[in-house]
């Protein structure tokens, strides 16, 4: 992975099972020229291209289940396509905003308070969409005001809600490292309900690079064995999560004694 600091494994585009932290679909990145030719990029465009690929890999298609989505493939696009196989979507937006009321949204909130938030409706194809601002940084860093660039936007179509959801804890510390009280910052569901999906990936690829670490005792240059070490970390992750979520037997098993078991 030339762009990663650590070119020890393959990188890939994946889906995951948001309530037991799963990755369940796979796609290796490509170079631009054949990214460019798969299936859905010229109708959709090349990030909304790959969700809709790997939704259909998984067979979730028709199902109405909910695609949370990062700002890397989160777009007006990306919408039209999930909405266009039964899906739908909440997603952070930060540079597919065309058509996207960004900056409009971003605005209003530049005097607000922290936790403060901002909305538009429209319709595409018939159905609701959302676009929302939120507010959940302090306007100073050191003293510095920052730019109301940010101010976090998402989008979503009708499958949650812009009223008050659970606040954001904000953990502090103490000059010397020991835990302050932690600030509590209003936000709506819609933000919340991103920010409880968004981690799933993360937390596979965490366990798979630094509680297991095969990418790194297996270093290589070879891409074939890039790719089965990663697929290999990315099981035996899956198969401890579900382990750990649906069996008694080991629930309290950490990954490395799982694995040893297995």
């Amino acid at each position: 992975m030339d762009r990663k600091p650590r070119g020890t494994g393959q990188e890939a585009k994946t889906l995951s099972a948001t309530d037991v932290n799963v990755i369940t679909t796979l796609e290796q990145v490509r170079s631009a020229e054949i990214a460019d030719a798969r299936k859905y990029s010229k109708e959709y465009g090349k990030e909304a291209g790959t969700v809709m690929r790997l939704c259909e890999e998984a067979g979730i298609n028709g199902t109405n289940r909910v695609v949370v989505a990062d700002s890397w493939f989160a777009n007006l696009s990306l919408v039209r396509g999930l909405l266009s196989k039964g899906l739908q979507l909440i997603g952070m937006i930060k540079q597919g905003d065309g058509g996207f009321p960004k900056k409009d949204l971003q605005t209003k909130l530049e005097d607000s308070e922290r936790g403060s938030h901002a909305v538009a409706w429209t319709e595409i194809d018939g159905e609701r969409v959302t676009a929302l601002a939120w507010k959940g940084k302090s306007d100073k860093v050191k003293g510095k005001k920052r730019n109301f660039n940010w101010i976090s936007t998402f989008i979503a179509t009708n499958c949650t809600t812009t009223l008050e959801g659970e606040p954001a804890e904000k953990k502090r510390h103490n000059a010397d490292g020991t835990r302050a009280a932690s600030k509590f910052v209003p936000r709506p569901k819609l933000v919340e309900d991103y920010y409880r999906g968004m981690p799933a990936t993360d937390v596979v690829n965490r366990n798979a690079q630094h509680l297991l670490g095969i990418e790194q005792a297996i270093r290589t240059e070879n891409p074939f064995k890039r790719m089965v070490c990663t697929v290999i970390g990315i099981w035996c992750c899956n198969t401890w999560a579900m382990a750990w979520k649906l069996s008694q037997t080991y629930s309290h098993h950490d990954l490395s004694t799982f694995t040893k078991e297995i």
